[in-house]
């Protein structure tokens, strides 16, 4: 699964037992590099994680994949693995080389200023007129100026083709405030690692884009990624209790142990159910996670990833009696009440909520080759029970 969250890039507190950024050296020469950080996104704190390493004395290599080509009659050529030495990583001409989805991008550009710049450079070396107002609207005083402005622009983007540079940049810029006050963009996988001597699965959001929000970009947190599941995924056993409809599913990972089954990760999500509006959604869904028989199922899905408090629209009856009164007498709107409270907060939960479909899964869930046997995992001569996952208090996806 992929994920993109917008908030507030907060670093974490050390204490004597955690420490947010560590570096460790071996005897191999092998020196490695672990930063953890927040995300806040509203009421609700994402940890995200980034991990590098290289050899202390700057020798081996990077792999990375090159960018695509066109051949004379057309086709697309992908891009295939090379390697870049570690001391060229760096290097202008190596990093050009490198396909933009294998970069490292964090960018502090105003979103959208970069591209009117761009073209207004390109107006200039055309000799076309540009307006004040075109100035203005990417705050450039001289048309004389315009070039090196956007020479400044292109600074605000940093790439990197290794992970031991890019915690390193990421843990500065956390530590300086500089931006502590502006949500960015992130965007990266969700990655899951089993322990099978626990016999338990933890989730980990590793960013590989970080850049300065859209301004009127929702803050929110988002996975999508396809999940799969067969004739006992729905759990309406706590319908009553949550209005919530829960589905037991699974994903598949690369697999460390083996090196070539994936490895199947358990994921239990919800389908909320409560108004009129949500209700007739998650009959919609649910109907999409019916299976027959011995069938496994596919569904691209968008996830909503929720680590706080939940915040909820406001409902009649979550108004105090005497602003209850005065919506039922006319004096004032619900919807007035809305914009000026903005919504009311949850309990407390960790939850992956479905909010929608994913591209390519407009008409819903799609059959596989998959059985069920295809999710057990054995390991150590364990099998892995997904109802003793589901229910431990560790960071398990």
């Amino acid at each position: 699964m992929n994920f993109e969250m917008t908030g507030f890039l907060q670093p974490m507190k050390e204490t004597e037992k955690f420490k947010p950024y560590i570096e460790q050296s071996y005897d191999s020469g092998w020196v490695s590099r672990r930063l953890k950080f927040n995300v806040i996104c509203n009421t609700n704190k994402h940890v995200l994680s980034i991990d590098g390493g290289s050899f202390s004395d700057g020798h081996g290599d990077i792999y990375v994949i090159g960018k695509n080509t066109i051949d004379d009659n057309g086709k697309i050529i992908k891009g295939e693995t090379f390697k870049i030495p570690f001391n060229e990583r760096f290097t202008s001409k190596r990093v050009e080389e490198v396909a933009e989805f294998k970069k490292l991008i964090f960018d502090t550009e105003e979103y959208g200023r970069r591209y009117i710049l761009k073209n207004l450079v390109e107006k200039l070396d055309n000799k076309e007129n540009i307006t004040d107002e075109e100035l203005k609207s990417c705050d450039v005083n001289n048309v004389d100026d315009l070039k090196s402005v956007y020479n400044e622009s292109l600074s605000k983007r940093y790439e990197f083709i290794s992970e031991w540079d890019f915690v390193e940049f990421v843990k500065d810029v956390l530590n300086s405030g500089e931006f502590k006050d502006r949500p960015f963009t992130i965007k990266g996988e969700v990655r899951v690692s089993y322990n099978p001597e626990s016999n338990k699965f933890y989730t980990s959001y590793v960013p590989n884009r970080i850049y300065l929000a859209k301004p009127d970009t929702e803050i929110d947190a988002v996975a999508t990624g396809k999940v799969y599941f067969g004739s006992e995924a729905i759990d309406d056993s706590l319908i009553e209790e949550t209005d919530k409809y829960y589905v037991d599913c699974y994903t598949f990972e690369y697999n460390k142990e083996t090196k070539k089954k994936d490895l199947a990760v358990p994921i239990r999500l919800s389908i909320k159910s409560k108004t009129e509006k949500e209700k007739k959604i998650a009959k919609k869904l649910l109907g999409y996670f019916e299976v027959e028989d011995e069938a496994v199922k596919e569904l691209g899905l968008r996830i909503r990833l929720i680590d706080g408090a939940e915040v909820k629209e406001i409902e009649l009856e979550d108004l105090d009696e005497e602003t209850r009164e005065n919506v039922e007498l006319g004096l004032i709107t619900l919807e007035d009440i809305k914009r000026e409270i903005g919504g009311v907060f949850g309990d407390n939960l960790k939850e992956n909520q479905i909010i929608g479909l994913a591209q390519g899964y407009s008409r819903g869930s799609k059959e596989t080759v998959y059985t069920p046997e295809d999710f057990i995992i054995k390991s150590h001569e364990k099998e892995v029970n997904i109802d003793e996952v589901l229910e431990s208090d560790d960071d398990e996806i």
